[in-house]
């Protein structure tokens, strides 16, 4: 979205409506023109953190209203539903936008955003485990998919242009709603020159990149740091984790933390990586860690499912695992 609005921003009035990110209640407003970028409104509604699950808020509502009366947008782009409700949808109609909505994860099929439940991606739908999940995440005592689903279709229906960041990503969602128009547009990124750094070392090194949870291939790290017992492998976590156990340096292992956006290529060059690992256990709708493996020219090792291998394999840097070759591989 940055890098759409820096483009824009000369010849066209931009705005950004999301969530405050220390109140997800408040609404921030902010203006982006080719002279002027800042916060010209703050606003509080009564959404929570799963307010869009009613899938209508009043007082979000109006706040909306009032900026469409204001501002009168010409063309409205949603990169997310997440901490707000569908009411942008029918507001922006009723102004006559055009409105854009861009699929970044699975959030409109399952509003887990990535379908993962007890440590696996949920590629077939049991009624049971839904009901368990929606309990667990969203207080919901009660398997609310099949409405979920339905008011998000009734949704899309009214938008002018859906995009898919990847085919997988389309794929999935014509499985559930097999009449939506979706177009696959991949999402541009500034290419950095790297310098590259090659000297002579005596160590083979690992990364792990981007914020590691769970869904994006934690356990299968933590499973690697305790197998290696070759002093001559490094591996290296670049990123963000909430997990204790990553957060400290071992003899065989090395936590960097988290990076500012545009910083990894030159990281994974400084810090003479052999080969990147990209193990999300779940049909990621993209991958801008790829990317940027790309930027710095190193080999990336992935799990076959998702955005990931569908653009390893167009770009003709095919090297296939099964998970479990990769988990019961040894140092």
């Amino acid at each position: 979205m940055k890098d759409i609005i820096e483009k824009m921003r000369e010849r066209e009035a931009c705005f950004v409506v999301c969530p405050d990110k220390n109140d997800l209640s408040r609404l921030s407003v902010y203006l982006y023109t080719k002279k002027i970028g800042r916060l010209i409104y703050n606003i509080k509604t009564e959404l929570g953190m799963y307010g869009q699950l009613n899938f209508h808020e009043q007082t979000y509502s109006t706040v909306l209203e009032k900026l469409f009366e204001s501002f009168q947008f010409d063309v409205v782009h949603s990169h997310h539903f997440l901490f707000q409700t569908f009411d942008m949808v029918e507001i922006a109609k009723k102004y006559g936008a055009y409105l854009i909505v861009t699929l970044h994860d699975l959030y409109l099929l399952c509003p887990s955003i990535n379908m993962v439940n007890n440590g696996k991606f949920c590629s077939q739908i049991n009624p049971e485990d839904c009901e368990k999940c929606f309990a667990e995440k969203h207080k919901i005592n009660e398997n609310v998919l099949d409405k979920w689903r339905e008011k998000c279709y009734q949704m899309l229906q009214k938008v002018d242009k859906i995009i898919a960041p990847s085919e997988n990503t389309k794929k999935l969602f014509l499985e559930a709603y097999p009449d939506l128009k979706i177009d696959v547009v991949e999402h541009g990124t500034k290419v950095d020159e790297v310098e590259l750094k090659k000297q002579q070392k005596d160590t083979f090194d690992i990364a792990f990149v981007g914020a590691m949870e769970k869904h994006k291939g934690s356990e299968v790290l933590k499973e690697l740091i305790a197998q290696n017992t070759n002093e001559k492998i490094k591996i290296h976590l670049f990123g963000k984790t909430f997990d204790e156990e990553l957060e400290k340096n071992i003899q065989n292992y090395m936590y960097h933390g988290s990076y500012r956006r545009g910083e990894l290529p030159q990281l994974l060059s400084d810090y003479q990586i052999d080969l990147v690992c990209l193990f999300p256990i779940w049909p990621e709708t993209y991958s801008y860690t790829l990317t940027e493996s790309y930027m710095a020219k190193i080999p990336v090792i992935a799990y076959n499912i998702g955005a990931i291998a569908e653009r390893i394999k167009k770009d003709q840097l095919r090297l296939d695992y099964r998970g479990s070759e990769v988990r019961q591989s040894k140092f």
